[in-house]
């Protein structure tokens, strides 16, 4: 594994971030190699696989580099396999995903189920997770119980989907279902980034709280680009919350404001999908989901605590909701972050 070597360069210029970013996937990138080197996959070439899998934006690792460096001189070998372990743990996360929400598509590509079948699919993703706690474990007990702990969350995230509502007071249960789903992974990166920055338990766990509402917003992000991009863009299935009756805030924001108006059909009700779909995309709830991002963001900001480098904070929000920047006023209504 070869450590980029980052003396006298400025911590949060783009070499330095994207040079530490790439030495993680390379690293990822050899271990699923090594992972599935001698499982008999069913498919007809197995690197494009290999590619689905290491694949990405590496969005978490990315964070937790800007944490570890706003905090103090990371270890970088500490962080680097921290941001593996913690990258594998959610590519596993994501090919779980896809075989339950019949999902087709991942990164581009074929979702593993369908490459090869949900069995061999089910049995790689326990594969990344076992490798992802081995390798969590040589850094010691704390990392790898952070990993532990988030694998439990997501597990927990995934049991709770079939008990959300579409009911008028459902938002916090959809924002608690999301915090575990995808605010843990964000939490936990800004936990293990303050970990390679040698900072105590306190500030490790106020930052972890900081991430998890990052974490939140960013899904609320994603959850708006379901419904007004398409497959071709997202690198994965369009609509496929809708498909499968799953209220992400979007979707239950638009469906409330129709029921305001009179609209009296079950949110299952497949002749209710293309209105549903309509409202989802509408100006006014991008409106509404932006004023709760916002919201998230400023408690991001008032939990997180003083850093050495406070740049790298700002620095961390921007590139987790990077994808906001296509809501601005020139096509929704209202100001980027």
């Amino acid at each position: 594994m070869t450590i980029p070597i980052t003396r006298g360069a400025e911590p949060f210029s783009p070499e330095a971030i994207d040079a530490q970013v790439s030495s993680v996937a390379a690293d990822l990138r050899s271990r699923v190699s090594e992972c599935i080197a001698n499982v008999p996959l069913p498919v007809d070439d197995s690197s494009i696989v290999i590619d689905a899998l290491s694949g990405g934006k590496h969005l978490r690792a990315r964070t937790l580099f800007l944490i570890a460096h706003s905090f103090g001189t990371p270890d970088l070998r500490f962080a680097t396999d921290a941001a593996v372990a913690l990258e594998l743990l959610h590519t596993a996360s994501l090919i779980h995903d896809d075989i339950i929400d019949g999902s087709r598509f991942r990164r581009g590509q074929p979702a593993l189920h369908c490459a090869a079948d949900e069995a061999t699919a089910i049995l790689v993703a326990d594969l990344l997770i076992a490798v992802s706690f081995a390798t969590a474990a040589t850094l010691g007990a704390p990392p790898a119980a952070a990993l532990a702990g988030t694998f439990a969350q997501l597990c927990t995230g995934q049991l709770l989907e079939p008990t959300l509502s579409w009911g008028d007071d459902a938002q916090s249960e959809i924002e608690h279902y999301a915090t575990l789903k995808t605010g843990a992974l964000f939490g936990t990166a800004f936990e293990l980034g303050a970990m390679a920055a040698s900072c105590d338990r306190a500030l490790q766990d106020r930052l972890r709280e900081s991430g998890r509402r990052l974490g939140l917003a960013f899904q609320l992000t994603d959850d708006l680009l379901d419904v007004r991009d398409d497959a071709l863009n997202l690198g994965k299935d369009h609509g496929a919350d809708l498909r499968n009756g799953i209220p992400t805030l979007p979707l239950w924001s638009a469906y409330r404001r129709l029921a305001d108006l009179g609209e009296t059909r079950s949110a299952s009700d497949p002749s209710l999908r293309n209105d549903l779909t309509d409202e989802a995309g509408s100006d006014r709830t991008l409106r509404d989901m932006r004023k709760r991002i916002d919201a998230l963001v400023e408690e991001v900001r008032s939990l997180r605590p003083q850093a050495k480098q406070p740049r790298g904070l700002e620095l961390t929000v921007g590139t987790v909701l990077a994808n906001l920047d296509q809501f601005t006023s020139a096509n929704c209504g209202f100001e980027a972050p």
